[in-house]
């Protein structure tokens, strides 16, 4: 039985990611309290405005030790408070802190062992674990940036696509196909040129289809009900997020869903997670592991299977609910990612109706918890912000 006085701290920069997450616990029947890391100070986004939050704090990344500070405020003599992390700075950090939070907290976590999250959030460490659990990976060379400088292994073949090591510790500016050495060299200069960051460079390989299998780890058992495909991708800022997709039942990917849950298991994490795949030629690749739930895992609560509802659970040392049958096929629209290629020109305002029609489940807009989705309207489609959106586009093509 919920405590309903029990706190669920949500924690992240994306107020899509933060709303699902704010959805599946509240009506769960926990007491919500959210940290933005993002924006200006005392600024609100959307998710303000859900009837499931009670208190809204602003803890402004990257100052790890003032999201810590915030966060031990948080803590109750009457029970744990529990924190879910829906970004990789956020779940780092709890990860770097747990000896200071593990007597008032509760949160994903390995073995309760500091700093084994961060360890396994290295895209090297993790291809090779998953090599190992038999999954199929392309071979990559790892290169680390520092100090304005690099050494490129001399046994690379081309093309590659470069993408940071360690996601928190880069941007998906570098992430792009390089033909041949030049090419690479330029955008490594540009990161150098910005910051340290460990590189990995992956053997290129020509995507058909790219999927997200989302789930959550007791830290032995796996449940993993559905697989989401990537119809149409996000641009700019955006680029390589699912602007509009699908949920698909695994019941047609079995051995994948098998290989996948033993590959979970062995690495006794406690948590919500999704794990990137793509399809090429018939086979699938492993891409990388998310030790944490983004905004598309709310496509999985809204089509039958609250998944932090479970990793709530297996917390509190209650027993799992629901099973791998319970989800719908359904197709889904983050409307943040929409709006903002609408605002860039990326879409048109037509593309824009379209994809929110075709969606069975929208990541904003909610009949149960109206007000965040009233604000985006209004915040969004206002006289004020379509002519801004109109001088930006006469100014983009000038």
């Amino acid at each position: 039985m919920v405590d309903m006085k029990q706190k669920v701290v949500v924690i992240g920069r994306n107020y899509t990611s933060r709303l699902g997450m704010i959805r599946a616990v509240g009506m769960a029947g926990y007491d919500v309290t959210v940290i933005k890391t993002n924006g200006l100070p005392g600024s609100k986004d959307i998710d303000a405005f859900s009837k499931y939050v009670s208190e809204y704090l602003y803890a402004k990344e990257p100052n790890r030790d003032d999201l810590i500070s915030l966060l031990l405020t948080l803590k109750s003599d009457e029970y744990k408070t529990i924190i879910i992390p829906v970004d990789d700075y956020a779940a780092s950090t709890i990860d770097e802190h747990i000896d200071l939070l593990k007597a008032d907290f509760m949160f994903p976590n390995i073995n309760m062992k500091q700093g084994a999250i961060n360890e396994l959030m290295d895209k090297k460490v993790q291809k090779e674990l998953a090599s190992q659990a038999g999954l199929k990976v392309t071979k990559g060379w790892a290169v680390d940036v520092k100090g304005g400088h690099y050494f490129l292994p001399s046994d690379i073949t081309y093309p590659v696509f470069p993408k940071p090591q360690i996601s928190f510790k880069g941007n998906k500016r570098c992430m792009m196909k390089c033909d041949n050495e030049q090419e690479l060299k330029s955008v490594l200069d540009e990161v150098a040129s910005q910051r340290d960051c460990p590189i990995l460079l992956e053997q290129y390989v020509e995507i058909e289809k790219e999927y997200a299998l989302l789930g959550v780890s007791n830290g032995e058992e796996v449940i993993m009900p559905a697989m989401i495909q990537m119809l149409k991708s996000g641009s700019g800022a955006h680029r390589g997020v699912t602007l509009f997709g699908k949920v698909i039942p695994l019941d047609s990917y079995q051995p994948l869903a098998d290989q996948l849950k033993a590959f979970m298991s062995s690495l006794h994490y406690l948590g919500l997670f999704d794990i990137d795949v793509y399809e090429s030629h018939g086979h699938f690749y492993f891409n990388e592991l998310n030790l944490r739930f983004g905004a598309s895992g709310y496509a999985i609560t809204s089509s039958g299977m609250n998944l932090p509802l479970c990793f709530l659970n297996a917390l509190n040392g209650q027993k799992w609910t629901g099973s791998d049958s319970d989800v719908k096929e359904a197709a889904f629209v983050n409307e943040k990612v929409a709006y903002d290629d609408y605002y860039n020109g990326y879409l048109s305002r037509s593309e824009y109706n379209e994809c929110v029609s075709k969606a069975d489940i929208c990541f904003v807009q909610s009949d149960i918890d109206a007000n965040p989705y009233m604000t985006f309207v209004a915040q969004n489609f206002s006289f004020k912000k379509r002519a801004k959106r109109q001088i930006r586009r006469f100014l983009k093509h000038r």
